[in-house]
């Protein structure tokens, strides 16, 4: 029965449209979708073909016995047909003796050993995309006695052509993301500092633990995952990390520390991770995302005050404050721990942050951390 809602110009060829962009998200999907394009065009056998600006390329093939694939692919430099596809236009379906004679096939071995022996005579082609000198280009074959493609072939292949174009386009764009994701998580497990990324809109789920992460989740006493979601095990540690994420949301990092009252809290260091960082190391496009680095120990303040002189050249009162920031005190608890006013405590915090380059506590707090990693 016909689809009533099928608006193409031939009957089910809506399926086949949904049918090309569904094997994108297929590993292995192109035989499958060489078989419906060629159902669709009713030829038994076709030829899927990418070449590059320099000359080289690749060959899919459909319906074609597969003793045959050694030397198709053996002779491919002499298939005159997708050598001389970039002469017409994209999306325009064309014959092969519009491009190739007859005899010119005649004496190479791709087609008396191959092409003819397996069937492959009456072609219709289609240059369904052109990029950077580069071309691809799709054959149907036919044998001898049924005959050349009719009008009706040609105009499927035209409606199918840029649907084609599209959909081997967004194929490229995932393969590299699923590459620099592969990447990016191999550089993460390598790294012995516990990393995770959270997605902050499903209340902290888990997107990716580095190896360091999981082996730290697995012995912790401040920290648990439940339900998939990063959760910390005490009441008031878990104020502290819905603290944290509140901070996140509205783009602020920041830090804070689990089990304060235990003899080794746990700190985490948070960053948000906007989109398009993400998508550049091949992380999910999609949520809040947040990345957040776990340490053991006395918290950011290990760097010590030597060290930030050092590498900064802070005053000793500016290390101090520097420390007692990283440490998780405000700037009125740090005025009074160091019995100076708030404005002094104000004017030696301008000096840390233009010399250290930050410009929020929340960064010193990061770059505290990071140095005592470093340091360690």
């Amino acid at each position: 029965m016909d689809n009533p809602h099928d608006l193409s110009p031939f009957p089910g060829l809506d399926e086949v449209i949904g049918d090309i962009y569904e094997t994108v998200f297929e590993e292995d999907g192109l035989p499958r979708l060489l078989e419906r394009l060629c159902a669709a065009t009713r030829s038994p056998s076709a030829i899927l073909c990418r070449r590059g600006a320099d000359g080289r390329g690749t060959e899919h093939f459909w319906g074609i016995d597969p003793a045959y694939d050694a030397p198709m692919a053996a002779y491919m430099h002499q298939n005159l047909l997708a050598h001389r596809m970039h002469l017409v236009q994209v999306d325009d379906p064309t014959c092969d003796t519009d491009l190739v004679r007859r005899e010119e096939w005649r004496g190479l071995a791709l087609y008396e050993e191959v092409w003819k022996p397996a069937g492959l005579h009456q072609c219709l082609g289609i240059l369904f995309d052109r990029d950077r000198g580069g071309v691809a280009s799709l054959a149907f074959f036919r044998p001898g006695e049924d005959g050349s493609h009719g009008a009706q072939s040609r105009r499927i292949a035209a409606v199918l052509s840029p649907h084609l174009r599209r959909a081997m386009k967004l194929q490229g764009r995932l393969a590299g993301s699923r590459l620099r994701s592969g990447l990016c998580e191999d550089a993460l497990d390598r790294l012995a500092l516990p990393l995770l990324v959270v997605d902050l809109s499903r209340a902290g789920r888990i997107v990716h633990a580095n190896r360091a992460a999981e082996t730290e989740l697995r012995v912790s006493a401040h920290l648990t995952v439940s339900w998939g979601r990063l959760a910390a095990q005490s009441a008031p540690d878990r104020d502290r990390m819905t603290a944290l994420y509140g901070a996140l949301r509205h783009g602020i990092g920041g830090s804070t520390a689990l089990g304060v009252d235990g003899a080794e809290p746990t700190w985490m260091i948070a960053s948000p991770l906007p989109e398009n960082r993400a998508c550049t190391v091949g992380l999910p496009q999609r949520g809040q995302l947040a990345l957040i680095a776990l340490r053991n120990g006395t918290g950011p303040s290990a760097a010590d005050r030597a060290l930030l002189q050092s590498l900064f050249d802070l005053s000793p009162a500016e290390a101090e404050l520097a420390l007692a920031l990283g440490g998780g005190q405000t700037l009125a608890q740090a005025s009074s721990s160091r019995r100076v006013s708030l404005n002094t405590s104000r004017t030696q915090l301008k000096a840390v942050f233009a010399k250290t380059g930050v410009a929020r506590q929340a960064d010193l707090a990061g770059l505290l951390a990071r140095l005592d990693v470093l340091r360690r």
